[in-house]
């Protein structure tokens, strides 16, 4: 089982994924208490304020305590990347469930008892219903979610790591009591997004890397399997073929950041 699930955000290339599957938390482990009680771990205290926030010599990141939107800034440079663009979200085509998505640092599946697979996403299910909270330690800060409807708790940590952010999911700060089981995890969907009037690519892990320009109508969801196929889910046919994913890294090329 992974330690945690993890993304890792480097100065320059803004966005690469590092071991960001987790599939199918069958039970999510024991019956918890909820935040107030689960929340708690040692060395971190809840954060009163509007804003949480760590800094180095190379980032400064803050945490909005009202909803767990991030900034990340590179002291260097002055840029500051969002986990919700700011700008992004007041463009009139951001509205109703694609608005929630779009404001939300987590986005889950879950699996009923009957076996019916349904989309959760943190700002309508947690922040909305007064199931989130920031706390800070010395050297990271820990956003908790508690999605009510569900019954599962869910801590995303951020850290600080020389010129990258890190940011993780412990195991051990996965917390389900109820009915429902936790198929996966979608970390961070939308951050350092590009603005509708920004310029500039998005490099994929499509064969040897392919480069998709920002508004040109391209769209969906990138998900394939990286390093071949786990052997315990082959299958005796597949339904489609495409290049092998041999590494997996995405990064954006801002041409109106500078």
């Amino acid at each position: 089982m992974y330690d945690s699930i993890k993304k890792h955000i480097p100065k320059k290339i803004t966005a690469m994924l590092l071991a960001v599957g987790f599939l199918f938390i069958s039970g999510c482990g024991a019956k918890p208490s909820f935040i107030g009680n689960a929340g708690k771990n040692k060395g971190f205290e809840q954060v009163e304020g509007e804003k949480a926030a760590l800094e180095n010599e190379n980032l400064r990141l803050e945490i909005d305590t009202s909803d767990g939107n991030i900034a990340v800034t590179e002291l260097g440079s002055g840029k500051t990347y969002y986990s919700t663009d700011p700008n992004g979200v007041s463009n009139s085509w951001v509205n109703g469930p694609t608005r929630m998505r779009f404001l939300s640092q987590l986005s889950l599946n879950v699996i009923d008892k009957y076996g019916t697979l349904s989309s959760v996403d943190s700002r309508r299910s947690a922040v909305r219903e007064n199931g989130f909270l920031v706390r800070q330690s010395d050297s990271a800060l820990q956003a908790v979610y508690r999605f009510m409807e569900y019954k599962i708790e869910i801590t995303v940590e951020y850290r600080l790591d020389g010129d990258r952010l890190a940011v993780s999911i412990p195991v051990n700060r996965i917390r389900c009591d109820g009915t429902y089981t936790l198929a996966d995890i979608n970390l961070l969907p939308y951050f350092a997004a590009a603005g509708p009037d920004e310029k500039g690519q998005l490099l994929i892990p499509s064969g040897s890397g392919a480069l998709i320009n920002f508004g040109s109508g391209s769209g969906g969801t990138i998900s394939d399997e990286v390093y071949g196929t786990d052997p315990m889910r082959l299958a005796d046919y597949k339904t489609e073929t495409g290049a092998l994913i041999a590494l997996p890294m995405f990064a954006y090329m801002y041409e109106t950041r500078g």
